[in-house]
């Protein structure tokens, strides 16, 4: 960039698949967090893909999917699915939206500050 010319700033959303344009960002927002959960467990464990892939019951191609962010592979109830193989306890809380919104899917743990 030179001197003449001018930067333009955008500020995002919060959501990194609403600011990419996907149609769907909630779904993938929840399924990135849902994933991200899966992903650690595995690390935890020191599992490969063949272990995991036993253990969850989801193909071993699908970790290598999804190290690459290529979420749409998964639905979130197979990844639900997948955390509760793994012994982790899954809470589903539905509530109101907020006056003039849509509704909003949120993944948290239960060591996260959101």
């Amino acid at each position: 960039m030179t001197d003449d010319e001018e930067m333009t700033i955008h500020r995002g959303s919060g959501c990194f698949w609403t600011d990419q344009g996907y149609p769907n960002p909630a779904e993938m927002s929840v399924k990135s967090r849902l994933c991200g959960r899966v992903t650690e467990i595995l690390l935890a464990r020191g599992w490969g893909p063949l272990a995991a892939a036993e253990a969850t019951g989801l193909g071993a191609d699908l970790f290598a999917l999804a190290d690459r962010g290529q979420l749409s592979k998964f639905s979130v109830g197979e990844l639900i699915e997948a955390l509760t193989r793994l012994g982790a306890d899954i809470l589903i809380t539905v509530g109101e939206a907020r006056e003039g919104e849509r509704g909003l899917g949120l993944v948290q743990g239960v060591d996260d500050d959101e």
